[in-house]
């Protein structure tokens, strides 16, 4: 890795904005992560430079860890459900830190209508709750 890499790096991780060239070539050689302009170091590069608890914070969890502490905070509201913007505060600290709260609310109402196709929750008068199943 050289300098120029290195100084590359640091800007991304400060949120400044690279030129596309630059981007590209540190997302081709899988130094950064994400979509231009909203890049993030890699993985690897997280773990070499002992950045891990950084980088999961500014991903955020993984979508079905999200997924899953949704179901739990909504089966936890019991038959009255809860209102997805209680739910958006409970996830506020899982979700990615680079996102916008609109970002992260279109993201959590995004997981919340995949919940609802896979028949884990219902939504009535804008109270999100669990199915029941007796099985």
């Amino acid at each position: 890795m050289s300098l120029e890499d290195c100084i590359l790096l640091d800007a991304v991780q400060k949120g400044h904005r690279l030129s596309e060239t630059d981007a590209k070539n540190l997302l081709e050689r899988g130094l950064v992560e994400g979509e231009y302009p909203d890049l993030t170091i890699s993985l690897s590069i997280a773990r070499q430079t002992k950045q891990l608890p950084e980088y999961t914070k500014v991903k955020g969890l993984e979508r079905d860890k999200i997924k899953q502490m949704a179901l739990q905070f909504i089966q936890n509201a019991g038959e009255e459900g809860t209102r997805r913007e209680f739910v958006i505060e409970y996830l506020r600290e899982t979700l990615p830190a680079r996102n916008t709260k609109e970002q992260n609310q279109r993201l959590v109402g995004n997981i919340l209508a995949e919940m609802s196709n896979d028949g884990l929750v219902i939504q009535k008068d804008r109270n999100w709750s669990a199915t029941t199943s007796k099985d």
